[in-house]
């Protein structure tokens, strides 16, 4: 597949060690800001906000400490702008991360946090009550088991709600099921990742998912399916991984579709056009190279199918936002080579490439008998490739190669919903085992 058939750079932007986009809108006015982890020398630099609408002139510079991420959030008709700062000079993890509050036209100090190695601030706003989580990865070199902090809005500030164990806790997911207030937790350094539940007085575990170095999750709705994509940084064995999308079957998250990422580091869902999309951020591969393409999939035939692959390097995160009526996707480009001061892209779309084609694709394989106790037949496979086998958590229990059609046995797996995943085509098919 050639890279950019739908997206093209508008613009190209010099960032310091980027980690993060957070685009932005107060009273119609379209900003973005960049949280700066590091130049070549220091971490202790400025993070920037730029003003989209007056062409990327610079509104002001913040000084940040590692900056990890930045989060934006409304309280009772007051804006706010939070950075997670990650480390300072000395190498030291506890250092506070800062919440700002948008007067006469700036930002200004509004309250710190403590924090150890933040990762990533996420609100949550649940009507009447109002929560920010922040992802607190390490408070030393190699000491990742730590507890992450939910905090909520009393009327005045944010004060501390909640402790969370987590483990290299690298990104937190706010998200209603069914109007209760819910938090998914990405933990890196760990076989699993979590998802809370606030139950009146505090948030509960509510389920554990497989992931494997997970740094980023992202939930979404297409029509009534809700779904929840963690981004697999990396295996204990290489880069190159599957990421996983789940979806809810109305008491707890199941196996979707996986598709083959590789240093998976951000997801980002967008829709515009009635289309719906997911941008998954590359950050490197198992030859330590940052400059690799970024895969971008659409919403098609009830699954995900790979559409581009955006030339990227070290990418940690996308950011889909409005740029002067246009759609636009901003990408951090954490660095080139050993190089944190390099060109991060704003790219827009080719709209009459990407919906020039029709999304009607062949009919896809035929799968039988179904449920099985044997073997299962695919009839109708075009091409070549590696397909997997995943149960209903997301684990491999099964993979090989196929040419055209194939079969194979399921005798020794036990009963259960399980799919089949063709990596070329990202085109996941559903079965039953029923011995």
């Amino acid at each position: 597949m050639n890279a950019q058939t739908y997206l093209f750079p508008d613009r190209e932007i010099i960032t310091h060690g980027a980690n993060d986009w957070k685009a932005f809108s107060i009273d119609g006015h379209q900003y973005l800001a960049v949280a700066s982890f590091q130049d070549n020398n220091s971490v202790e630099i400025e993070s920037v906000i730029f003003d989209v609408d007056a062409g990327y002139d610079t509104l002001q510079l913040i000084p940040t400490s590692g900056a990890s991420d930045w989060e934006f959030f409304s309280v009772d008709g007051e804006y706010f702008l939070g950075v997670a700062n990650f480390i300072d000079d000395q190498g030291v993890y506890t250092v506070n991360s800062t919440i700002y509050r948008f007067e006469d036209g700036s930002w200004e100090y509004f309250q710190h946090i403590p924090t150890e190695g933040a990762y990533d601030l996420e609100f949550l706003d649940a009507g009447e009550e109002k929560f920010l989580a922040v992802a607190n990865q390490r408070d030393g070199e190699n000491s990742y088991f730590i507890a992450s902090d939910i905090y909520r809005w009393n009327g005045d500030s944010l004060v501390l709600f909640q402790e969370i164990p987590t483990y290299g806790a690298s990104d937190w997911e706010g998200f209603m099921l069914n109007d209760v207030p819910c938090f998914a937790v990405a933990n890196t350094f760990y076989p699993a990742s979590q998802i809370y539940v606030f139950n009146g007085n505090t948030f509960s575990l509510l389920q554990s998912i497989p992931s494997l170095g997970a740094t980023g999750i992202e939930t979404f709705s297409i029509g009534d399916q809700f779904f929840l994509s963690i981004a697999n940084g990396r295996s204990i064995f290489s880069y190159t991984t599957e990421s996983v999308i789940y979806t809810f079957n109305g008491d707890d998250f199941q196996f979707f579709q996986s598709v083959e990422t590789t240093g998976a580091f951000d997801w980002e869902y967008f829709t515009f056009d009635n289309q719906h999309f997911l941008a998954c951020a590359s950050y490197r591969d198992d030859n330590a190279s940052y400059d690799l393409d970024s895969p971008l999939f659409r919403w098609q035939n009830e699954s995900f199918e790979l559409i581009d692959l955006v030339p990227t390097h070290g990418a940690v995160d996308w950011e889909f936002f409005v740029d002067n009526g246009e759609p636009a996707l901003s990408v951090s480009n954490y660095k080139l080579g050993a190089n944190h001061i390099t060109n991060s892209v704003i790219y827009h779309f080719d709209r009459n490439a990407l919906f020039a084609e029709t999304l009607t694709q062949p009919e896809p394989p035929v799968l039988f008998p179904n449920p099985s106790s044997e073997m299962v037949n695919i009839q109708g496979v075009t091409g070549s490739g590696r397909y997997a086998i995943f149960d209903s958590y997301g684990r491999v229990i099964q993979d090989g190669s196929y040419s055209g059609d194939f079969s194979f046995r399921v005798s020794s797996i036990s009963n259960g919903m399980y799919h089949i995943m063709f990596y070329e085509s990202g085109l996941s098919i559903s079965f039953s085992v029923a011995q």
